[in-house]
């Protein structure tokens, strides 16, 4: 069912479990189109055409199975990365010529490559859950009346 609905005569019909009203009049308000950031599954929609949506609310959530494993994969490379550096680091203690200080950057910048791999994991499971950023309604699947 539609929040509004137009019916003859440019009136505007108001619909919701308890009362229907009609308005003369148009409504005002802008469509917006949305979606997620990233490609998947949509695993539950949260709320119903029509109903309204407080900013910060989560409208959708995508399956978050594949995400997780992506993170848990980049935690145990990050894990396995971390233990090669401090072995290098106990083998080569007290070794000071160039070579050494230049394999310990390496080591050094595939840790921080690491991380950075991790916090993007992470991100990217964050962003399996939509949130609503303004005030308005569920509109239509992937459309929203913004006030």
């Amino acid at each position: 069912m539609n929040f509004f609905k137009e019916i003859e005569g440019g009136e505007t019909i108001f619909k919701n479990k308890m009362t229907t009203k009609v308005f003369k009049g148009e409504v005002k308000g802008r469509i917006l189109e949305v979606r997620f950031a990233l490609a998947g599954k949509v695993e539950r929609v949260f709320k119903k055409v029509g109903e309204r949506v407080r900013r910060g609310e989560i409208l959708a959530s995508l399956e978050k199975k594949i995400f997780q494993v992506e993170l848990d994969r980049q935690l145990a490379d990050y894990e396995k990365t971390r233990a090669e550096f401090e072995i290098f680091n106990l083998q080569k203690s007290g070794a000071e010529d160039d070579l050494t200080k230049y394999l310990k950057m390496g080591k050094q910048a595939q840790l921080n490559a690491s991380v950075k791999e991790v916090e993007l994991a992470k991100a990217r499971l964050e962003q399996t859950n939509f949130f609503r950023q303004w005030r308005g309604w569920f509109w239509t699947m992937g459309e929203l009346l913004q006030e």
